[in-house]
């Protein structure tokens, strides 16, 4: 995938309500994260840089641009979009599409 241009205001929100952890540690859900929320082959034990934890976060903020793309029909204020990106990082790309948050919008129902 080729990188898509993230909206500063979608990196800073993510990174306001992740957090950044440079050890790993098991989510609510049960989903071993390190980072800023990151999940992908992440091992218990684990540690990273905050240099490869911000290169984490925008390569899953990259997919959730990319999923907000896709499937958002309306066109979008930066705020939204930032949003949105941070919706679909934390649901995953499938529940995104499905959800009625996208649904509505993408009907002309901002509320």
């Amino acid at each position: 995938m080729t990188a898509i241009e993230l909206p500063p205001q979608a990196i800073a929100l993510v990174k306001h309500f992740e957090g950044c952890k440079l050890d790993s540690s098991t989510d609510a859900a049960g989903v071993c994260t390190i980072g800023s929320g990151h999940t992908e082959k992440v091992r218990p034990g684990a540690s990273i840089t905050p240099d490869l934890a911000d290169e984490f976060l925008r390569r899953d903020l990259n997919t959730a641009q990319a999923d907000v793309l896709r499937y958002v029909k309306v066109p979008l204020n930066e705020n939204e979009n930032a949003a949105l990106v941070s919706l679909a990082f934390n649901i995953g790309g499938p529940a995104f599409a499905r959800s009625t948050c996208v649904k509505l919008l993408n009907r002309g129902d901002r509320k």
